[in-house]
């Protein structure tokens, strides 16, 4: 059989013209189907991005709700500015389901609020608070430390005698972890007596009224020993060197404490508190006490 020769059926040129016309019409087609895909990936990538965004903020509220912390998830939630634009995003519906969930958080802390004389002290084993401790403030070691509970604003703070302050969610666990973390920073540790009296001694030798034999503020001689040495560590070493002192051990040899009446100048310390606030110190040779 013989083949027809396609010149014969039209124009060469027309021929070639249309089979790149239609090629042309064909990578048109093709690149309009990439960019669709390029814009279609990228917005996959944005909402991926949105969604990512979002579990980031959940996630830790979800956590705290698990664990039934539920000061902290309130908190948290409070804290989560951009959840309700990120839910909008989203669906509407897990809008009403958060504002939901959000009245169950904020109920769940009420009464864990109200629950806890008794689950704080259940937390803390055998760390008991003070007998005077009364709700919503709770103190330890003769009140060297204090717990107060903030109902409205679902917190609780943690203050040593002197100072320090850690403001927490006023959950019970969370609460009788810092306040057992608290008083095993202070007093769990030993203390080398003739390491810091010889520190106390070059400290108050330092000062203008150490130079001339002068009394000198406990405070004042704290921050002269160092940052190393917070306050409420400092007054805890101190009531062990007096208590080493009264037992005739000499790395106190010479020492004075003299009281004071002005309670932010002086000291109580912790295990002498019957003894006053100390406000000085002063070393004094034997043959002049």
């Amino acid at each position: 059989m013989q083949t027809e020769n396609p010149a014969a059926q039209g124009n060469p040129a027309e021929i070639f013209s249309s089979i790149i016309q239609r090629a042309q019409e064909g990578k048109n087609r093709r690149d309009e189907t990439v960019e669709s895909l390029k814009a279609k990936i990228k917005e996959l990538q944005g909402e991926s991005k949105r969604l990512e965004s979002l579990a980031k903020t959940v996630s830790p509220i979800a956590k705290s709700v698990e664990q039934k912390q539920w000061c902290r998830a309130l908190s948290e939630f409070k804290a989560a500015k951009k959840l309700n634009v990120q839910l909008e995003e989203f669906d509407s519906l897990s809008i009403q389901r958060a504002q939901d969930a959000a009245s169950w958080i904020e109920e769940s802390a009420q009464e864990s609020i109200a629950a806890l004389p008794r689950t704080l002290i259940a937390e803390l084993g055998d760390q008991k608070p003070d007998p005077e401790s009364r709700f919503p403030r709770f103190v330890f070691r003769r009140s060297f430390l204090t717990v107060e509970i903030k109902k409205s604003k679902y917190t609780a703070t943690v203050t040593t005698r002197t100072g320090r302050a850690i403001k927490l969610d006023a959950d019970a666990l969370t609460v009788a972890e810092h306040v057992r973390s608290e008083l095993s920073r202070c007093f769990d540790r030993e203390t080398d007596l003739d390491d810091f009296a010889g520190r106390l001694r070059n400290a108050w030798q330092t000062t203008e009224a150490g130079q001339r034999g002068d009394p000198v503020g406990l405070r004042e001689l704290a921050a002269q020993i160092g940052d190393d040495v917070p306050l409420d560590e400092f007054s805890v070493d101190l009531s062990r060197l007096i208590t080493a002192a009264d037992g005739g051990v000499p790395a106190a040899e010479g020492l004075k404490l003299d009281h004071t009446k002005d309670i932010k100048k002086g000291l109580l310390l912790p295990g002498l508190e019957d003894r006053g606030y100390f406000g000085t110190a002063v070393y004094r040779s034997n043959t002049n006490s």
